[in-house]
């Protein structure tokens, strides 16, 4: 078993959440937790991209969901028609004409529903108004409302996999977009982890390199006195005069070196403000939250196998792969449709409100059909073979993928092994 001490953090849940700190150089000692939620909200090169993927992959999900929402139209139509017809009898002098005016207008207001049944089948159901308004100056009124159900079965095994293969897919490519965003998230704190230690380890690099700058003017000062009065040589004074330039050219690069982490630690928690202006004097925390775990190897692999998100990527796309496979196979399968409609009909009526209560006329009609693709030239079963070539290279990739991982947690289990033992 491992004893391991390892750095605590909380990611923030919201994509909006604000922090403290405003501007990073104020003189307040930043900690490593204040860096890392400050990051998630701030940051425009890395979350930025990976949040509006992760968006945009929502709005297409809401997009497939759609086609099964209420949905309702209203339209409206205006027809008007003359017609002039010329007279033509016997004993008629001259020409005479007849003429007829005639207008109808159609407003119209439908409400269509499609609901997922079992077996991969739809139903859609559907209501419909319609009052025609015949006249001039006076009117008359014909209503004909109408209610209608159709209802499609895939009648093949493959059919009724993909039955519904529009809205699965777009939960599968939203889900994965989803651990996408994860993955790139944690991947960014653990940037964000290495660039403040790094900026740590630069400033602990000048003040390192100010000692020994210090230490070796000191002992330079010491060697000038004795050389005065002839206990050394010049030779050994030289040699401490380099030593001392060679100090000084130290602090210089340390202290470039640390403007660069400045500068580099701001572009990446997205403080844009402070990065052209990096202030030297930011101070960061030398006492680290640490948190401690009991693990073995055999647990950490089986850990990772279960919650690596690239292994639950790749057997989603692997679903998803079986899934346009089984589409793919369903363009050969039969098909059951069935539509009934009952529609009701009033007598054109002086009233609106009579054409909408008296409805004598009524009738209903059935309609039942079976689509059967027989032969397509070869098309579908050379699709066919070539989805299931790609779905055992996938499952292959998978299965490589787990060796990798499972190395991989290996690998840094004897490297904490050795970094322990190092820090005792």
């Amino acid at each position: 078993m491992l004893f391991i001490l390892g750095f605590v953090y909380e990611p923030t849940s919201s994509f909006c959440q604000t922090s403290r700190y405003a501007s990073l150089s104020t003189g307040d000692t930043l900690s490593l937790s204040a860096a890392i939620q400050y990051a998630l909200v701030h940051n425009r090169t890395v979350l930025y991209s990976l949040k509006q993927n992760y968006l945009a992959e929502s709005a297409q999900l809401k997009s497939a969901e759609a086609n099964y929402n209420p949905t309702l139209n209203a339209s409206g139509s205006l027809f008007r028609y003359f017609n002039r017809t010329k007279l033509q009898a016997a004993g008629l002098a001259g020409d005479y004409f007849t003429t007829s005016y005639m207008q109808e207008m159609l407003p119209n207001i439908s409400l269509q529903q499609t609901f997922l049944t079992p077996l991969g089948s739809k139903l859609t159901a559907s209501a419909g108004f319609q009052t025609a308004i015949t006249g001039l100056s006076t009117f008359n009124y014909l209503t004909t409302p109408q209610i209608s159900l159709s209802y499609q079965q895939p009648l093949s095994a493959s059919g009724i996999e993909s039955g519904h293969a529009d809205i699965i897919s777009a939960k599968r490519s939203y889900l994965n977009s989803e651990m996408v965003f994860r993955l790139g998230k944690d991947q960014f704190v653990l940037s964000v982890i290495e660039g403040y230690f790094q900026l740590w380890q630069s400033m602990r690099q000048v003040d390192q390199s100010e000692r020994d700058l210090n230490s070796t003017k000191r002992v330079l000062e010491i060697a000038e006195i004795k050389l005065k009065s002839g206990s050394i040589s010049g030779f050994e004074v030289l040699n401490l005069r380099v030593q001392n330039r060679l100090s000084e050219d130290n602090l210089v690069q340390a202290r470039n070196n640390l403007e660069t982490q400045i500068i580099s630690f701001y572009q990446l928690i997205g403080d844009t403000a402070d990065m052209w202006h990096p202030d030297t004097a930011l101070r960061l925390a030398n006492d680290f939250p640490f948190d401690s775990m009991t693990i073995s190897p055999d647990s950490a692999v089986a850990v990772a196998l279960r919650q690596r998100i690239e292994i639950k990527q790749a057997e989603i796309a692997i679903d998803q792969s079986l899934l346009n496979r089984e589409l793919t196979a369903s363009s050969l399968s039969p098909t059951l449709q069935l539509q009934v409609n009952y529609n009701f009909s009033s007598q054109y009526e002086p009233s609106f409100i009579n054409s909408v209560t008296m409805l004598p006329n009524y009738g209903w009609g059935l309609q039942a059909s079976i689509a059967i693709p027989l032969w397509d030239g070869g098309r579908t079963s050379a699709n066919i073979e070539v989805a299931d070539r790609n779905i055992e290279v996938q499952k292959e990739n998978l299965a490589l993928l787990k060796q990798d991982i499972k190395i991989d947690v290996e690998n840094r289990y004897r490297t904490l092994m050795l970094d322990l033992r190092r820090l005792g």
